[in-house]
């Protein structure tokens, strides 16, 4: 998810609202989160550091509010700031099964 602001705090945010949407979408309550950041090529350490945690600590403020735990990730430097999350969410009472064209359903 590629950023199209230049507040990396408040893209944390957006980033991580967008990643939650897809496991509420399938009904999910979300309850882990991967993150991959990337962020810009930088002059300076202390400038990539300090982005980086403006954009994590906005996505942990919404993840946390969702009570959905950041558990690791990945992150690297490129052309441009972007964040994606892989969540892994829980359907209570839903069990897949495979029907006979090996399609997966709920039950």
């Amino acid at each position: 998810f590629r950023s199209f602001i230049s507040d990396p705090f408040v893209f944390g945010k957006i980033a991580a609202v967008h990643a939650l949407s897809d496991c509420h979408a399938m009904g999910a309550e979300p309850r882990t989160a991967l993150a991959l950041a990337v962020v810009p090529y930088a002059a300076t350490e202390s400038i990539t550091e300090s982005t980086l945690i403006a954009m994590l600590s906005g996505a942990s403020d919404v993840l946390t509010a969702e009570r959905c735990q950041l558990v690791g990730g990945h992150t690297c430097e490129g052309a441009e700031l972007a964040l994606g999350f892989a969540v892994h969410g829980f359907i209570a009472n839903c069990y897949p099964t495979q029907n006979a064209n090996n399609n997966i359903l709920r039950k």
